[in-house]
């Protein structure tokens, strides 16, 4: 499938005026089977050539994984409040959330230049740009289930039966993705036209990962700068989603209520951004 096949076949639906907190959802349902597509096309891009194929979806986060744990919980002795389990269950904290912000740091990465790397969608129309930036979470997305599918293999191997909490890890899981959503389409917008976005985020999102509560937990902060650990918006995602699957303790109804409706607003207001500046893509892809 080349670029032209998608444009010609598809042209731009309705819901251009839809409200961005609905059309985050109602665009990608109205253009679903070219979101497929362009997911598909996607992934077979990204690993064409490649020896291990699609067996990168699991080998990074694992590698990922076994590397934190051995300086964070081997060398530095970072504790894990996720019940018995010593080393193994610590392990799993770790790539429970490290599986979730692989996902995370590769949208973020790639959407910032979006726009001048899909340059021949951009500059054909009709053609809903929405859509190609949503391709991008769709393909992190296959690339999460993958590694969460691992997991979960590993998680009953190791510690046996999974708590009954694990009902709740899409509830766990779609703030963190809304998050990241949202800063794809800001991204992709603003480096449209500000190509220093791309190293911008390079850079930065290797330094957030380290301010995050990623590959330690929350407790293991000192007192004193936990204040300042909670004020990063990921950080209550990472925590309820180590906490569902490994601790088996339930977040906060209320709570994750309050935190998935911020993310959501967060995500439409990316989209709205995204909109708004769609219109002179073409003009500096």
């Amino acid at each position: 499938m080349n670029a032209s096949d998608v444009v010609v076949r598809t042209p731009a639906g309705p819901g251009e005026r839809d409200p961005s907190a609905l059309a985050l959802f109602l665009l990608p349902w109205r253009h679903r089977s070219l979101l497929a597509a362009m997911v598909r096309r996607d992934l077979s891009a990204r690993y064409r050539g490649s020896v291990l194929g699609l067996a990168w979806f699991v080998g990074m986060p694992l590698a990922s994984m076994a590397a934190y744990t051995l300086v964070f919980v081997g060398i530095m002795k970072v504790r894990f409040d996720a019940g018995p389990g010593g080393l193994p269950v610590a392990a799993l904290s770790i790539w429970a959330a490290v599986v979730m912000w692989q996902g995370f740091a590769e949208i973020a990465n790639r959407s910032s230049s979006l726009v001048h790397d899909n340059a021949p969608f951009v500059k054909r129309v009709p053609f809903p740009l929405e859509i190609l930036a949503a391709s991008y979470v769709g393909s992190s997305l296959v690339g999460m289930l993958f590694s969460l599918a691992l997991f979960s293999a590993a998680y009953v191997l190791l510690v046996g039966a999974p708590p009954w909490t694990w009902a709740l890890v899409p509830a766990a899981v779609a703030p963190l993705l809304l998050v990241a959503t949202g800063a794809g389409y800001l991204l992709a917008a603003l480096g449209a036209y500000v190509r220093d976005v791309r190293q911008i985020v390079g850079f930065g999102i290797p330094l957030l990962m380290f301010v995050t509560p990623v590959i330690y937990p929350i407790s293991a902060v000192p007192v004193a700068l936990k204040p300042f650990m909670l004020a990063n918006p990921l950080a209550y995602g990472f925590e309820t989603l180590r906490s569902v699957l490994v601790a088996g303790i339930a977040p906060d109804a209320g709570t994750l209520l309050v935190y998935l409706g911020c993310c959501w607003a967060f995500a439409a207001f990316g989209l709205a951004v995204f909109r708004r500046l769609k219109g002179g893509f073409a003009d500096v892809a």
